[in-house]
């Protein structure tokens, strides 16, 4: 039974009954516990945990429930999440793809499941799902079949709650607009968006030291879909984040990935990126486990950067990656609310990339920090 188009009360109604109906049964040791122990230290982006009910082998009900870590909170909306939408794709030092069955272990490029959930977190059936594709400057392959142009805006997307995620065969370090958008329509109409977070690197690239396992830092906050990550600083308060965040908040965690599968067990050191302990800086970084967050010190005399480093030592080597904040200062008196300034996210210059002299670096000559003004 769908929770689609139901009240709250109308919900817990239904799964009340469905568990009134196997109360006082006895069941023999191992097949029944009322209750299970989450331990979500380690859970990334969402859990979903179900649970199905038999009664004397009969099918009595079915209950599911949706947990969220800090970065998909959402109050009193319903939201989207992708399974399998933070996927890493590391090439080769040839820039072979790592799924050619050229590879020893080649991996599996998994397909991107859209899941709609109300504000409670029950899976909820949407009117349609439609994929956003990047056609240009991508590693992501296009569907074959089954794509369609929108009439109204131009864009072409592929409709259906399951997308067949594809990968180009050779690395370009050009093709960077390498993100799918989620779009999932209400019953009611109403359009819900979410982006993956996929990562395309090659072996010798930031964060990898020339190795199949990459360092990968993560936002942990719910940025805007079409901005970076933006610190915000007026003349009166302090500075804050552009979703709303304070800048006490922790933002940004630091994640391993080796064949695309996430490596746990290391410890993360943060800095800001060329810098000493004997500096002064605007902003400091302040260690959360293997997050960080990023605090403004109210010193106006001192050095601007913010650049974050994170570090971790995985089997002997030594991994870094960088993640740089912009910052926008108002000047006194100025409606940001109504004339903010944005950042925006896939026309920005987000990778320098230097050999190993640290010379002669690589970028996107076509991109540079491309600003919006106003809602």
């Amino acid at each position: 039974m769908s929770d689609a188009g139901r009240s709250v009360s109308q919900i817990l109604s239904y799964y009340s009954t469905m568990i009134s109906q196997v109360r006082g049964i006895s069941y023999p040791d191992g097949i029944y516990k009322p209750k299970i122990q989450c331990k979500l230290k380690n859970t990334n982006d969402y859990v979903t945990y179900s649970c199905s009910v038999y009664r004397a082998d009969i099918y009595v009900g079915y209950g599911s429930i949706t947990l969220q870590n800090s970065k998909n909170i959402v109050n009193n909306n319903y939201y989207v999440t992708i399974t399998n939408g933070a996927q890493v794709f590391q090439y080769d030092e040839n820039g072979v793809a790592p799924n050619s069955q050229k590879q020893k272990n080649p991996i599996e490029v998994l397909n991107l499941t859209a899941v709609f959930h109300s504000p409670q977190g029950a899976i909820v059936t949407p009117k349609k799902v439609r994929w956003i594709v990047p056609e240009n400057s991508t590693l992501i392959n296009i569907p074959s079949i089954g794509l369609e142009t929108d009439i109204n805006t131009g864009e072409r997307f592929y409709e259906g709650e399951v997308y067949p995620l594809s990968i180009k065969d050779i690395y370009d370090s050009s093709c960077t607009n390498n993100q799918i958008t989620a779009i999932v329509t209400h019953i009611d109409g109403t359009e819900y968006r979410q982006v993956t977070d996929l990562l395309f690197t090659k072996v010798g690239e930031i964060g990898t030291n020339g190795t199949s396992t990459v360092l990968k830092i993560d936002e942990l906050i719910n940025v805007p879909t079409d901005e970076c990550l933006t610190i915000i600083k007026n003349s009166e308060e302090e500075a804050f984040y552009n979703e709303g965040s304070r800048s006490s908040d922790t933002i940004l965690e630091a994640k391993m990935y080796t064949n695309n599968a996430q490596t746990l067990g290391h410890s993360t050191t943060w800095s800001i990126a060329g810098g000493s302990n004997i500096q002064a800086y605007k902003y400091k970084v302040e260690k959360e486990n293997n997050a960080c967050k990023v605090t403004y010190d109210g010193n106006e005399n001192a050095l601007d950067v913010r650049i974050i480093k994170a570090q971790a030592d995985f089997e002997g080597k030594t991994y870094s990656s960088f993640y740089g904040i912009p910052a926008i200062e108002y000047a006194e008196n100025y409606n940001y609310d109504e004339y903010p300034i944005k950042i925006m996210r896939d026309k920005t210059l987000k990778t320098v990339l230097y050999d190993s002299s640290g010379n002669n670096p690589s970028y996107d000559e076509n991109k540079g920090v491309h600003i919006e003004f106003g809602n």
